[in-house]
């Protein structure tokens, strides 16, 4: 009952995002009395490219305002073997310095839940949600203290909530368990450093970040208890007004070893991606990547699609 009202409550709130919005990227120079919709939304509700965050913020309130215009997203990934990753996102700005964002995962397991049941385990749940519930602060702002060069620092505290991890454990007949991944709920700090250049031509955007994590998988598989300081990075260069391409890294040392052969050990993700801006509003964006060993397959072939709306 419990799953019913659940799954119900998401697909309603998926359904009004997906409703008032259709899309995702970036823009360069725009006209005076606009905002460029940048940065993108990454699939865990912030600011940034898809897998990695942006120091800036989405849509922050214009000076004597309270509150920005809320943005909206969705995005696509196909991690192949039937397995697929779908993301609703949405932030909201206090201010210039405050971002607030939520997203909602959901992980498709793919052929794993048909060679679960091969393997004998009697009831394999095909999917795991992830709510993520952020807030970012700006401690420095691009530009501050008179200082061209200075870059924007962001700060930032992420819960996330595992909704089906019990289920998926007691698919895998308590490995995650056994292997201490039993915990549904986990707590991230990010500190990102960002910079855009446009003294080279084209502008130039480059992000830096850390991210202190016990996610195991980003978390679809659990959290550990086992803190570990990762770095993170993109670059994104606009070679017209309004197309941009990038590169993003993100490191994951694993908080574990392969367990049989259904959940194998993470690796690091990196993905190339090209985005396009529509208007001042509407931005949409692909991409390709790799993310190593996930679940019982590598995933060398990764594409995805986004689209983003700033209101």
């Amino acid at each position: 009952m419990a799953r019913s009202r659940s799954r119900a409550a998401t697909v309603a709130a998926m359904a009004f995002l997906v409703w008032t919005c259709v899309g995702t990227v970036a823009q360069a120079e725009l006209k005076e009395d606009t905002r460029p919709p940048m940065p993108l939304h990454g699939f865990e509700g912030v600011g940034g490219v898809l897998i990695t965050h942006s120091a800036y913020l989405v849509n922050p309130a214009q000076e004597g305002d309270v509150f920005g215009l809320p943005s909206v997203g969705v995005a696509y990934v196909n991690l192949n073997h039937g397995r697929h990753l779908t993301a609703v996102t949405l932030t909201q700005s206090v201010g210039d310095r405050l971002e607030l964002g939520y997203a909602w995962d959901r992980f498709d397991i793919g052929d794993l839940q048909r060679a679960l049941v091969n393997a004998g385990f009697p009831r394999v749940n095909s999917y795991v949600s992830l709510h993520n519930f952020n807030a970012r602060f700006a401690l420095i702002k691009d530009g501050d203290f008179g200082i061209g060069l200075m870059p924007q620092v962001t700060a930032g505290v992420h819960f996330k909530y595992n909704h089906d991890l019990d289920s998926l454990d007691d698919d895998l007949g308590g490995v995650l368990a056994g292997a201490h991944m039993k915990r549904d709920k986990g707590m991230e700090g990010t500190l990102y450093v960002s910079k855009l250049f446009a003294q080279l031509g084209r502008p130039v955007l480059l992000n830096v970040g850390v991210r202190y994590t016990d996610a195991v998988q980003v978390g679809f598989l659990g959290f550990t208890r086992d803190y570990r300081i990762v770095p993170e990075a993109s670059a994104v260069v606009l070679v017209t007004d309004r197309l941009g391409i990038g590169g993003e890294y993100r490191m994951k040392k694993s908080h574990m070893a392969s367990v049989g052969k259904f959940v194998q050990e993470e690796q690091d993700w990196w993905t190339a991606c090209a985005c396009y801006v529509i208007n001042n509003h509407l931005t949409v964006s692909g991409g390709y990547g790799h993310f190593g060993k996930v679940l019982n397959h590598r995933t060398n072939a990764v594409w995805a699609l986004r689209l983003k709306y700033e209101f």
